[in-house]
């Protein structure tokens, strides 16, 4: 058994599907509709998805972080729970958070869907009742980015959409809690703003995933970097091979729609290298510093900084190699075709 115990725990979590029920409590079909936490993604992978397409033979779905967040998840909503509660009596409650943990409920309206982790009420201090989504995250420790992440505000974007359409509700703030998977009590707790253009772009991207061919979608994973955990990179990579060009020119038509996009997008080249070299400089100053002061590390009120040498990485010398007349030409693999985009500027 000791050689198969985290074999079989390993099957086990992999396996274990979430079930999300309606407000009218109907079982629901995630296949069916595009939720808040997936409809910013890349539009092609929803596509794929919700086509029912194969996932690439060799894909292996991770679980670790799903199963982090669904543990963390219960713990936060019962702290939060306990923490509105006061001493008990009901007059003494802070405020009071449904349709959480087991009697969450997913929110549909055409493509789209969410579930949100809870509603929070209360009364200010005007007696009026104030009503807000309530999102749970875990964060990783290592994480240096800011809060709220902008594909989490997204989300509740969509919460909030769905709620104030589906249950007639009028709620304009969602409030992200982040809780640190290392350190349950780092918790920051985070506001974010009804945008209804949000919202309205959601559902476009909803009806463009169920309604158009994955291969007439952009391949926005490329920018985002989710081609990594793509279950459908093969899959997109030889799509977009079998789909290369052959024409040359442009029509009017075509010249008028594509040269705006060429302008912008060469604006843009421009100001990023023009940062980079910016960004650049700064690290250097900064590094020039800490070597004149003999620094290595250091903590101020807002910062920690850290600066030491990097060891060479190992290469191979593929001069020597021939050197010693050593054969590797059986030992290269060709990499999978890509696309390249070039644009030169007539003047």
């Amino acid at each position: 058994m000791f050689d198969d115990l985290l074999g079989w725990m390993n099957t086990t979590a992999s396996s274990r599907k979430t079930v999300f029920v309606t407000d009218e409590g109907k079982v629901h079909d995630r296949s069916s509709t595009v939720g808040a936490s997936e409809v910013f993604s890349c539009i092609k992978q929803l596509s794929y998805h919700k086509h029912k397409t194969p996932e690439d033979p060799d894909f292996v779905q991770g679980w670790g972080f799903l199963e982090r967040g669904n543990t963390m998840e219960d713990w936060t909503v019962d702290l939060v729970k306990e923490a509105l509660r006061g001493d008990g009596r009901l007059d003494s409650h802070r405020g009071f958070l449904t349709n959480a943990g087991k009697d969450q409920a997913t929110l549909q309206w055409q493509y789209l869907s969410a579930t949100p982790d809870g509603f929070i009420f209360f009364y200010d201090i005007e007696n009026n009742r104030v009503e807000v989504i309530f999102e749970i995250k875990s964060i990783d420790p290592r994480y240096q980015g800011q809060l709220p992440k902008p594909a989490h505000e997204m989300q509740v974007q969509v919460q909030m959409g769905l709620a104030n359409h589906q249950l007639g509700k009028a709620i304009d703030e969602a409030w992200i809690i982040y809780v640190e998977a290392s350190d349950y009590s780092n918790l920051t707790l985070h506001r974010v703003k009804r945008d209804q253009a949000v919202f309205n772009h959601a559902i476009n991207r909803a009806i463009d995933a169920f309604e158009k061919k994955p291969e007439d979608l952009p391949t926005e994973g490329k920018v985002s970097d989710d081609c990594k955990w793509c279950p459908y990179a093969k899959r997109c990579g030889q799509h977009i091979s079998d789909a290369m060009p052959t024409k040359t020119g442009l029509s009017n038509h075509q010249a008028d729609f594509i040269n705006p996009l060429i302008k912008s997008k060469l604006a843009l080249d421009k100001e990023i290298k023009s940062k980079k070299r910016e960004q650049g400089e700064i690290t250097e100053d900064i590094k020039t510093y800490m070597r004149t002061e003999g620094i290595k590390s250091g903590a101020s009120d807002d910062y920690l900084v850290t600066y030491h040498e990097v060891a060479g990485r190992r290469s191979l010398d593929k001069d020597l190699v021939s050197d010693k007349g050593i054969d590797l030409s059986d030992c290269y693999s060709i990499g999978k075709p890509s696309d390249q985009l070039k644009i030169k500027e007539i003047k």
